[in-house]
C-alpha cells in the first residue's frame, strides 16, 4: 500500500471529534445523524436539491415553490410595540413581494434601506393576492446575486445543526486530503 493510501486510511477512520471546529458536542450531534468517523461524513449521500439559479418571475411564482429574484426595496415597515413582525416591501418589473420576519435583529435591519437592489431567494406564498416570502433563506446585496444564487445540496439534517455547520466540517476534511486517487476503471473510463 503506497503512502498516499495509508494516509487516506489513516484519515478516513478518524472519529469526527478530532476534525478541527468539531470537538465532543458537534461530534455527538454528528453521531446522532450516523457519522461518526470522517469516511461517513464524506460519504454521506444528499436527500435533495434546491436550484436557485432559475429565475422566476415575481407574478408568476407559485405558492410553495423556491423563488430567486433581484428586488428594490420599496418599504420597510418596523415592527410597533407590542408586534413581532418586521415587513420589507419589495418589487421589480415583473410584480411585488414581501419579506416576511419575526424577531429580526436591529443590525441586520439598519443594513437594508429604501431603493437598495437585493438579491432574494427562498420559499414563497400567495397571501390574500400578494406575494410573501417568511424569512428568506437569501437576502443579499444584488452585487452578490451570481456567487449566491447556485445549487444548494441538501443532506439529512438535525434540528440542532445546521446544512452550513455539517458543509463547514467537510470543509475541513477536505483542507487535510491529499487529491483522491480516480476510482473509474482504466476500461470504463477509455470507453467514456
Amino acid at each position: 500500500m503506497n503512502n498516499s493510501i495509508f494516509f487516506i486510511n489513516h484519515i478516513f477512520n478518524n472519529p469526527l471529534q478530532y476534525v478541527k471546529g468539531v470537538g465532543p458536542k458537534k461530534a455527538e450531534l454528528l453521531s446522532n445523524l450516523g457519522y461518526n468517523s470522517v469516511k461517513e461524513l464524506i460519504f454521506h449521500i444528499l436527500t435533495h436539491y434546491i436550484d436557485r439559479r432559475k429565475i422566476t418571475a415575481l407574478n408568476q411564482a407559485k405558492s410553495g415553490q423556491i423563488l430567486s429574484q433581484i428586488v428594490t426595496i420599496e418599504a420597510i415597515l418596523p415592527k410597533n410595540r407590542g408586534q413581532k413582525i418586521t415587513k420589507i416591501l419589495c418589487q421589480n418589473q415583473t410584480g411585488s413581494i414581501t419579506l416576511i420576519f419575526f424577531h429580526i435583529n436591529k443590525s441586520a435591519l439598519s443594513s437594508w434601506k429604501v431603493s437598495n437592489k437585493i438579491a432574494i431567494s427562498g420559499k414563497v406564498d400567495w397571501n390574500y393576492g400578494d406575494l410573501q416570502m417568511l424569512h428568506p433563506d437569501i437576502i443579499v446585496p444584488a452585487s452578490k446575486a451570481e456567487q449566491s444564487f447556485t445549487i444548494e445540496l441538501v443532506y439529512p439534517a438535525s434540528l440542532r445543526l445546521s446544512l452550513k455547520s455539517i458543509t463547514s466540517v467537510i470543509k475541513e476534511i477536505l483542507k487535510v486530503l491529499p487529491l483522491l486517487p480516480k476510482w473509474i476503471p482504466l476500461d470504463l473510463k477509455e470507453k467514456l
